[in-house]
C-alpha cells in the first residue's frame, strides 16, 4: 500500500508512485504533475476520462481489458487509490 509519505517523496524527487488495485500494479505520476486536462474531467464530472488520462492508455486497459465488466463502484475505488497513491489531497 502506498502511503502519504511515499506521495510526499514521489512529489520531491519528481518519481513514479507504484500501487496495487485489484491484484494489478499501476504506476501513476505524483498528483502535482497530473495533466490539467485530467482535473478539467474530473471538475466536469468526467471521471472515466480523468482516470483514463491519469492512468494512461495502456494501464487504462489493464484497468478495463477489451469485454471485461466493470461497474461505477470499480472506477471509483480505482479513482481512491489513484488519489492516495499520488498524494491528492495530502
Amino acid at each position: 500500500m502506498t502511503t502519504a509519505r511515499d506521495a510526499a517523496k514521489a512529489e520531491a524527487t519528481g518519481s513514479t508512485v507504484t500501487f496495487e488495485f485489484d491484484g494489478e500494479s499501476y504506476e501513476i505520476e505524483p498528483s502535482l504533475t497530473w495533466d490539467l486536462d485530467a482535473m478539467e474531467a474530473y471538475e466536469e464530472g468526467n471521471l472515466v476520462t480523468c482516470v483514463r488520462l491519469i492512468l494512461g492508455p495502456a494501464q487504462y486497459t489493464k484497468f478495463k481489458p477489451k469485454g471485461a465488466k466493470r461497474t461505477v463502484g470499480d472506477l471509483g475505488r480505482l479513482f481512491n487509490a489513484i488519489q492516495e497513491a499520488g498524494g491528492a489531497g495530502n
